[in-house]
């Protein structure tokens, strides 16, 4: 049975500006970073914002690791010196980037 407080805040529609997505997890090689994507809706543009997020399993910080707003499926390289994602592209399609652990820009890897 729900209490009264359950009940004095129904879930609206509202709810959907207040979630936040996180998927696609890739380990590091040596196993002290994650690297993931994270989503949400902007209630502004109505769009899903998407970016790379990296945590350091040790201290558990995590930081945003890319700048762009459609960033997603992170995969660390086999020596864990670099991180791949895919970001779209000016035509929207889907395309590999690649960015240094150390940081730095990233660098589109193709042009499918």
């Amino acid at each position: 049975m729900l209490g009264d407080r359950e009940m004095s805040n129904p879930i609206t529609s509202e709810i959907v500006y207040k979630l936040i997505n996180v998927n696609n997890p890739s380990f590091g090689p040596d196993g002290t970073k994650v690297a993931f994507a994270k989503s949400r809706i902007d209630r502004e543009s109505m769009e899903t914002l998407s970016f790379v997020m990296v945590m350091d399993l040790d201290t558990r910080e995590t930081h945003r690791f890319t700048s762009g707003t459609k960033d997603s499926e992170p995969s660390y390289s086999p020596d864990g010196a670099y991180l791949a994602f895919l970001r779209p592209d000016e035509h929207e399609r889907k395309q590999i980037w690649l960015i240094p652990i150390s940081g730095g820009e990233a660098v589109k890897l193709t042009n499918v």
